[in-house]
């Protein structure tokens, strides 16, 4: 539900955003840093399995 609930907002923005705004920065968040964020889990997730 959680998901759907950020795919519905980001869907709603507009094509252009201001960098500075408070939009911008929520799709920012919700994308590129939220992926990267669980890249480098799944990364430190397969270094601990690795060593078992």
């Amino acid at each position: 539900a959680a998901h759907r609930e950020i795919l519905r907002v980001l869907e709603s923005l507009p094509d252009e955003v201001d960098e500075a705004s408070p939009a911008y920065k929520f799709a920012e968040a919700a994308t590129f840093r939220h992926h990267a964020h669980h890249a480098a889990q799944i990364e430190e997730w397969k270094k601990v399995m690795g060593d078992k």
